[in-house]
């Protein structure tokens, strides 16, 4: 087990804790005062840190009461319009839920205690355990930002390995007959913009970022991280950029609020009982492995920052049959061999 050192600096009449790397949320071996010079308070500060409590050498009057943080947040997701309203709705009950079953603040222990019992009881499986791990760590890094706390224990919960079978896979995604009637179902002014994100991929903030200087015999896509990716450009693609006018800054001048909101209302009224608008992208995904497509030109066009990341969720599409490419194999080495066999045949006398 690792321990947190307590040591008297020779430069500084305070005691400091020596955190190792794998205790410390930097990641990084950590050395801090503890604030105080009676040895008794330090040796409980120590405890309390080697138990997780790492608030405790930022002071607890500085930690803000959780209701605080609660009203707040939620005040937050209410107005946000940077989450779908399906994760809003999902960050509403999970993160009270989570947080109210450990103490404030919560530390990586009781986090990780929390998920861990709700596997074991099977009331989850580790994949929902992700999903719900993702929502803490947000919500957490949110209330840091405003100086409600000072360090995110979510950072120190690893997430749970999954089983075989219980692949992280994307499984909402459209059939042609529901992306007809999700059209039938939206405002007229955004059916552009599905058919375009359903047959490139592009994620929504990417079709709403698109200008039209970045559209030529290619499409410029500014993606996460600021990567830059080019596609392809399609007739059907053509087509649909030709019924836009050209006065707007660019084909799409929407907010992702407006966005969300309309194709939430089109599923609800569509009794699509699934997916949100970035399933038309898992959709176009499984559409070009379908159509025979490989992995790894996926992974271009929708810009992942590796292939893995396209395996992660994408993997499972690919056909299992592998017997059509070993019989082409096959007889590309049965010929090659034959003419070796006939060009050796024909050396000698």
């Amino acid at each position: 087990m690792l321990h947190v050192g307590l040591y008297k600096c020779s430069r500084s009449k305070y005691w400091y804790v020596d955190i190792p790397a794998a205790l410390s949320p930097t990641g990084r071996r950590l050395r801090k005062s503890t604030g105080t010079k009676n040895k008794k308070v330090a040796e409980t500060i120590r405890s309390k840190v080697q138990d997780g409590h790492l608030e405790v050498l930022v002071g607890f009057r500085r930690i803000r009461p959780y209701k605080d943080f609660k009203k707040d947040y939620l005040d937050f997701l209410e107005v946000s319009k940077d989450y779908s309203p399906r994760t809003v709705e999902l960050y509403e009950e999970v993160v009270p839920r989570v947080l109210e079953a450990c103490q404030w603040p919560p530390t990586d222990q009781e986090l990780l205690k929390y998920w861990k019992g709700r596997i074991e009881k099977k009331e989850i499986r580790p994949i929902t355990a992700n999903k719900e791990r993702r929502a803490i760590h947000a919500a957490l890094e949110w209330a840091i930002a405003r100086k409600y706390l000072y360090l995110n224990p979510c950072s120190m919960v690893p997430e749970f390995e999954l089983k075989e079978g219980q692949r992280e896979v994307r499984d909402d995604w459209f059939t042609d007959d529901e992306i007809v009637k999700i059209l039938e179902h939206l405002q007229k002014k955004y059916h552009n913009l599905v058919l375009w994100a359903w047959m490139t991929g592009m994620r929504m903030s990417e079709c709403l970022n698109l200008r039209w200087e970045d559209l030529d015999t290619r499409v410029r896509i500014m993606g996460k991280g600021r990567k830059v990716r080019h596609i392809p450009m399609s007739r059907p693609m053509i087509r649909i950029l030709q019924e836009i006018p050209q006065e707007q800054v660019g084909p799409f001048p929407f907010t992702r609020h407006q966005v969300s909101m309309a194709f939430s209302r089109a599923l609800d009224s569509a009794k699509i009982d699934k997916g949100e608008f970035h399933a038309l992208r898992d959709t176009f995904a499984r559409n070009f492995i379908l159509a025979g497509g490989d992995i790894y030109r996926l992974a271009k066009i929708l810009g992942h920052s590796s292939v893995q990341v396209t395996e992660k969720y994408y993997a499972h599409l690919v056909p299992d049959d592998m017997k059509t490419p070993m019989d082409a194999v096959e007889e590309r080495i049965v010929r090659i061999l034959s003419e070796k066999s006939n060009a050796g045949s024909g050396d000698q006398p």
